[in-house]
């Protein structure tokens, strides 16, 4: 049987001491290849998607004043600029897109969907413009996801009526509707012609303390001289009536506010006549001809168009309210990124260099 084994100073010593073959081992980053080429890559994707907030965040408190939007001066991409110009509000656009709260967008008035006002998808924050100038972030539609988005929009939404004026009908069709926007006229587009019956006014009064109800209504028109037909009112709501009077508006509206009812206007009585673009004709003798039926241009009030809109190929849009004081981070942040690019770099570097001085397998020589 063996005794206790016996240590020595000199084992305990050996048991501690460090290798010196350990020591000179080069030390390694804590990065693998695989990991570094990642993380660099990821840096490198978002400098690069983010590069033109980068360069908005530069463009100063002022934005550049580009004039009316029916004629504004030449259009940077990716500048802070104002525009003076009206939305129009005959069927703005709301696009949902990759956000949740998406995009509210109308082209301004006149010119013909080429540059559009992009509001806060929020309706509490719109910034309002009661001089009709608009600031913001102008950028280009060209190529990007939302002006891709906005032509499929377009192209699948319904046509939305413009209207023309008599002055616009002398013997052609309108080339522009009332508000200067394009008219892209198509022979099976919905027209329809409003025609003013002569001598027949409609007076619509609103709901006041002295004209509390349609009895009221009534006798104020008894007062100032015309007596309502056996039909009216032809139209009325809970805090308005509408009756038809054998007179001409001009008059009617003279006595209303001799009367000092102001509560009240007179407006002609209007006929609608609706057809197809390809059934109507402006001749040059100041008529105009739907389906058959000749109309005296004098009697025309307007003509309303159905026009399908489209996308042109040189769109803008006016990010109201974008300004670069708003992107205060992006500087710190394209720090903080272009540092960890070029961590990664390096590491990618230092383990690429030592995979090439890797030593040789060893061989079996025999």
């Amino acid at each position: 049987m063996a005794g206790p084994r016996v240590v020595h100073d000199k084992d305990k010593a050996d048991e501690t001491e460090i290798d010196p073959d350990l020591v000179r081992l080069k030390r390694r980053l804590p990065v693998g290849p695989v990991l570094a080429a990642s993380v660099l890559g990821f840096a490198l994707l978002l400098l690069i998607r983010l590069r033109a907030d980068f360069a908005y965040a530069g463009r100063g408190d002022v934005p550049t004043d580009l004039g009316a939007a029916t004629a504004p001066a030449p259009l940077v991409d990716n500048s802070f600029a104002s525009l003076t110009g009206r939305p129009d509000a005959v069927a703005p656009v709301r696009l949902r897109g990759a956000q949740e709260s998406g995009h509210r967008m109308a082209p301004f008035v006149g010119t013909s969907g080429r540059i559009w006002l992009e509001d806060s998808s929020d309706a509490g924050s719109s910034v309002l413009a009661f001089d009709a100038r608009w600031s913001g972030r102008l950028r280009s539609l060209a190529g990007t996801d939302i002006g891709a988005e906005l032509a499929r929009h377009l192209a699948a939404s319904p046509p939305v009526p413009r209207v023309v004026y008599p002055d616009a009908l002398r013997g052609a069709l309108p080339k522009v509707d009332g508000g200067g926007d394009a008219l892209p006229l198509a022979p099976d587009g919905k027209v329809a012609v409003a025609i003013i019956v002569p001598d027949t006014a409609r007076v619509l009064f609103v709901k006041t303390d002295d004209v509390p109800d349609e009895a009221a209504a009534r006798a104020a028109l008894r007062r100032i001289g015309f007596i309502p037909g056996p039909g009216d009112p032809v139209e009325k709501t809970e805090a308005s009536w509408t009756f038809e009077i054998a007179a001409a508006p001009a008059a009617v509206n003279a006595a209303l506010r001799a009367g000092k009812l102001f509560g009240a206007a007179a407006s002609p009585r209007l006929d609608v006549a609706e057809g197809k673009v390809a059934d109507l004709d402006v001749q040059p003798d100041d008529r105009i001809v739907l389906a058959g039926r000749a109309i005296p241009r004098a009697a025309v009030d307007r003509v309303t168009f159905w026009v399908q809109r489209s996308l042109p190929a040189d769109a803008w849009v006016l990010v109201s309210g974008d300004t670069p004081a708003g992107l205060w981070y992006m500087r710190p942040l394209f720090a903080v990124l272009a540092l960890f690019a070029l961590l990664m770099m390096w590491a990618l570097y230092v383990d690429l260099r030592q995979l090439r001085r890797r030593p040789p397998r060893p061989q079996l020589v025999t």
